[in-house]
């Protein structure tokens, strides 16, 4: 009889990001997200990362670094609106994803988002697993883009 083993439970910690971090959040971007963008949009194109970042610049995006065993292993930008938190990007280096960094991320977002009686919303692209993800963590489905489901989960509904 064969045991399968769950992955080890990964200890995290989370920084502020600097400058010096945006060649390490390009990475992560590639990455993470290849195989999603490739399968909603045909290919991957190294200029819409850079138009997403000069974006991401001019509205003043803060991330914030994951890390672990002082190694920089994701990041997330989780924004406090004043009537609900918005969680614009939570990504990990695929060896890091599955090993519950993102569902702790999400259940501390969760309980911030209980005690100020806010809703958590977010977008996700449509052909990406994380859709799945959030379900498993109470998000419901809203509305669409043609290129991304908008998802919330709500206080009230729990």
């Amino acid at each position: 009889m064969v045991v399968l083993a769950l992955p080890s439970k990964i200890k995290f910690d989370l920084r502020d990001s600097h400058l010096g971090d945006w060649d390490f959040l390009r990475e992560l971007y590639k990455e993470a997200l290849y195989d999603s963008i490739v399968e909603q949009f045909g290919e991957w194109e190294d200029s819409r990362l850079d138009e997403f970042f000069t974006h991401a610049i001019k509205r003043g995006a803060d991330f914030t670094i994951i890390t672990s065993g002082g190694k920089d292993i994701g990041a997330m930008e989780i924004v406090d609106d004043e009537e609900f938190i918005q969680v614009e990007e939570i990504l990990l280096l695929p060896a890091y994803q599955n090993k519950g960094i993102g569902s702790k991320i999400i259940k501390d977002v969760i309980a911030v988002a209980e005690r100020k009686e806010k809703p958590v919303t977010l977008y996700v692209l449509k052909e990406s697993r994380a859709k799945d993800f959030y379900e498993k963590h109470g998000f419901a489905y809203k509305s669409n883009t043609p290129t991304h489901y908008f998802m919330i989960w709500d206080p009230r509904a729990h």
